[in-house]
C-alpha cells in the first residue's frame, strides 16, 4: 500500500501536466455538482465560489 505522502507527490506531479489539470478540473466540476445536489442548492453560492477558486488554481480562469 502506498503511503499518503507518495500519493500526494504523485497528485502534485500529475497537476503539472495539462492532462492532469484537465482531470482535476473535471473532478472539481463533478464535486461541485454533487455538493449542490446533496444540499439542494442551499449553499450554491459558496460551492460556486470554491469551484471557481479551484479552477483558477488549476489554471482555468475563464470558468
Amino acid at each position: 500500500m502506498a503511503s499518503f505522502s507518495k500519493i500526494i507527490r504523485a497528485a502534485q506531479h500529475a497537476l503539472k501536466t495539462e492532462q492532469g489539470r484537465s482531470a482535476g478540473r473535471k473532478a472539481v466540476d463533478g464535486i461541485a455538482k454533487a455538493g449542490n445536489r446533496v444540499t439542494g442548492d442551499k449553499h450554491a453560492s459558496a460551492i460556486e465560489k470554491a469551484r471557481l477558486a479551484a479552477q483558477k488554481h488549476l489554471g482555468d480562469e475563464r470558468r
